[in-house]
C-alpha cells in the first residue's frame, strides 16, 4: 500500500514539475541573445513567472510591437534586487533577452537596465550566502 501511494506521489511530482521545465528550456533560445530598447507598458508580479510588458521595436523588422518577457518567479526576482514598483507603466528601459522559438514576440527577460541606470537580472541562479 505504501509503494501506490509513493509510486502516486511520485507521478503527481513528475506531472507537474517535468511540463513546467520543459516550458522554460524548450520555448526560448538561450543561444541568442536580443538587445532592445523600449519603454514599459506593465509588469505582471506573479508565480510562477513574473511577466514585463514592454513596446519596442522589432529587430527584425524596425517595427514597433509589443513584447512579452518572462521572468523568473518573484522570490528569485526579489533576490536580484527587484520590487513589484521597480518598473512603471512609462519607463524607458533598455533589456536583454533569450528570444521564444517559434518567432513571436515574446523571450525570456535576461537583464534589463532600468531609467536609474541599474542594471538588475531577471533570470538565473541566485548566489547563495555563505554560512558563517
Amino acid at each position: 500500500m505504501k509503494f501506490k501511494v509513493l509510486g502516486l506521489a511520485a507521478l503527481a511530482v513528475a506531472t507537474f514539475t517535468v511540463p513546467s521545465l520543459a516550458q522554460r528550456y524548450l520555448n526560448y533560445d538561450e543561444t541568442k541573445s536580443i538587445s532592445l530598447m523600449g519603454t514599459v507598458i506593465g509588469l505582471d508580479w506573479m508565480n510562477p513567472n513574473s511577466e514585463l510588458f514592454v513596446r519596442a521595436k522589432d529587430p527584425a523588422t524596425g517595427k514597433d510591437e509589443q513584447w512579452v518577457l518572462v521572468m523568473a518567479p518573484p522570490s528569485r526576482t526579489k533576490q536580484f534586487g527587484w520590487k513589484p514598483t521597480t518598473l512603471k507603466p512609462g519607463d524607458a528601459v533598455s533589456l536583454v533577452m533569450h528570444p521564444a522559438r517559434d518567432k513571436s514576440m515574446r523571450g525570456e527577460l535576461v537583464t534589463v537596465t532600468l531609467p536609474d541606470g541599474r542594471t538588475l537580472r531577471a533570470t538565473g541562479p541566485t548566489a547563495r550566502k555563505k554560512r558563517e
